[in-house]
């Protein structure tokens, strides 16, 4: 075999450099604006049909979360039940409402920094 077969296929360096050229563009943005860089990518991800879509599923999954407990009622459950879901519930719609609260107060930070 020749030493070119045991090493494996060469891999071109351009991507590995485009990305770092991209983070070093997008932290000098942010900071242009005074923002750190996840706030001013959060910013930027309010404003996009993307997150619309993923705010919708969240807001639908919080709505599923509620309406899984009050099955859970109506079925007539024992409380211990009705207790777990409940409990696992609310913990479930807490950290969903703060995935969209990290993103929408990025974005009032960033609002607030253009004015």
């Amino acid at each position: 075999m020749s030493k070119t077969s045991q090493q494996g296929a060469l891999h071109p360096d351009i991507f590995t450099d485009f990305h770092a050229l991209q983070s070093i563009k997008e932290k000098e943005e942010a900071e242009k604006r005074g923002l750190d860089v996840e706030t001013s990518a959060l910013s930027y991800l309010s404003k996009t049909k993307g997150w619309a879509v993923l705010k919708e599923f969240i807001d639908n999954l919080i709505k599923d979360l509620d309406n899984m407990v009050t099955a859970s009622m109506q079925q007539g459950m024992g409380f211990e039940e009705i207790g777990k879901r409940s409990l696992l519930s609310t913990l479930t719609k807490e950290a969903l409402l703060k995935v969209i609260n990290k993103v929408l107060d990025a974005r009032e930070a960033a609002d607030n920094v253009e004015k």
